[in-house]
């Protein structure tokens, strides 16, 4: 177990300087065991039950690894996309890999398929795996602030949004922004939990 360390209502930059030291501490082992622990309630979803297509992200800068998430999900048939960075814009794009090993670092350092693979529309990705910095329990979310997340979210209603990080970058408030999407679940190698964010913001 990771455990989560209290922390202090911070601004935005402050908090992903934490964060970022935070993940940057984890141990080797002890992150190889969270990915797999994290892959396997993932995989436990109900909504990955009948999901045709899942977006993932590739690692970057001590992320919390999806391979174990992608090797599992294949393994069940589940047909896989990853995001590239628009050019212009702010939105991602979707393309279906069957292979990890074509991901390479675009201009930011970030691994993303090359855009000759087959594009997968927003409206056809039945759940999204999210990475970030930081989560609270309603599904805030903190990013790396280029916004391309939260475009990319409005634009994919359908989809379940799976915030996916270590349990020590929950914390209990993120600063959040009237432009930024919340979660609708969170899953750490501590299992998965539901926020209700969409649900709350739909009733209310």
């Amino acid at each position: 177990m990771i455990a989560p360390a209290p922390m202090p209502t911070l601004d935005k930059d402050l908090l992903r300087r934490e964060m970022r030291a935070r993940r940057l501490a984890v141990p080797l082992e002890a992150a190889r065991e969270a990915a797999e622990r994290a892959a396997r309630a993932l995989l436990a979803l109900p909504a990955l039950v009948a999901a045709q297509f899942v977006a993932l992200y590739a690692s970057f800068r001590a992320e919390l690894s999806t391979l174990p998430a992608a090797q599992a999900l294949r393994s069940h048939g589940v047909r896989l996309c990853y995001p590239r960075v628009s050019p212009k814009g702010r939105l991602l794009s979707f393309h279906e890999v069957s292979d990890e090993s074509v991901l390479h670092p675009n201009r930011l350092g970030i691994p993303e398929p090359p855009e000759a693979l087959p594009l997968v529309a927003p409206s056809a990705i039945d759940v999204i795996v999210v990475p970030g910095l930081a989560f609270d329990p309603l599904g805030g979310r903190v990013g790396w602030g280029g916004a391309y997340y939260d475009t990319t979210l409005a634009a994919a209603q359908r989809a379940l949004r799976v915030g996916y990080a270590y349990e020590l970058q929950i914390i209990p408030e993120v600063p959040m922004n009237g432009g930024d999407a919340r979660m609708d679940v969170l899953v750490t190698e501590m299992g998965a939990r539901p926020t209700r964010a969409r649900q709350l913001v739909s009733t209310s």
